[in-house]
């Protein structure tokens, strides 16, 4: 099975160090190496939908791995 993972985090997140950790012991405890995308929220486009998410938050296969629904699209910025 394809795992895809991304982790959401920030420079100035307290707890994206520890979340970044706690993953990648848990992914080495069940034998685990899928690639990791890790991604700085302050470098997402404004109308990214993944900025709806808090950070730290680890996606697998696209979803909230505590199950938290998907955030609305951004909506279109006037221009």
């Amino acid at each position: 099975m394809d795992m895809s993972i991304v982790f959401l985090g920030s420079a100035t997140c307290p707890h994206t160090p520890a979340m970044f950790e706690n993953l990648a012991a848990a992914l080495e405890k069940k034998g685990l190496r899928p690639a990791v995308e890790t991604i700085d929220v302050s470098t997402l486009p404004d109308d990214d939908p993944r900025l709806g998410y808090g950070v730290p938050t680890v996606l697998v296969n696209g979803r909230d791995l505590f199950g938290l629904p998907a955030p609305l699209p951004a909506p279109a910025r006037p221009g």
